[in-house]
Order: structure tokens, then sequence, then C-alpha cells
């Protein structure tokens, strides 16, 4: 991960060329503005970053997170309120962890 968050890794997949990557995501005391950028360097020796598929929640709900998703056109992993609008800049998102599956190559 680059940017405030972390990562740890839950297992890995090599389905022909590309690298399928399952890892929690854990938010930490500072939301960034816009979301958790997520880049390839910090997957294991990916070089790129082809998709990002969200999947679940494993804990922040009840810390009034409601939501997530992640944008390709910037490469952040967004939170979101029950209102729908993203969790502000600097919001203590440290009760949050996501799991969360990368494909790159």
């Amino acid at each position: 991960m680059a940017g405030t968050g972390s990562a740890t890794q839950i297992g890995r997949t090599v389905p022909g060329d590309k690298f399928y990557y399952d890892f929690y995501f854990n938010g930490d005391t500072s939301y960034p503005t816009g979301g958790y950028p997520i880049n390839a360097a910090s997957f294991w020796g990916l070089s790129v970053v082809t998709k990002v598929i969200p999947l679940h929640f494993t804990a922040g709900m009840a810390s009034g997170f409601a939501d997530f998703q992640y944008d390709p056109t910037t490469g952040k992993l967004m939170l979101f309120t029950a209102a729908g609008s993203q969790v502000a800049g600097s919001t203590d998102a440290s009760s949050v962890k996501i799991r969360v599956q990368v494909h790159g190559g």
C-alpha cells in the first residue's frame, strides 16, 4: 500500500501470467482525502495493478463506515458513510478492516 493504510497478504493465486492477491486492508488514524492510494509496487512484485475488488468489511461497520469502493481512475480505495458521502479527510479509520483482492501482472 502507498499512503498510510496497511495490508496483510492472506493468499496468492497465479492463473497464467497474472497474479491475484487476497489481503486485509487496515485503516489508520487519518483517512487521506480522496481515499487510500493502491499501487503495484506495494504488492509483492507486481508491475501493474489491473483490478482491485473490495470484497467485504471484516471490521468497522459499527464505527460509522458503511461502504467502500476502488476508483480505477485515481487508484484509490475510498470509504463512505451511511449517508453515501465519502469519509472526510483526517477521519479516524483505524477500526476499518476490509478484505480486498488485487489482480495484476
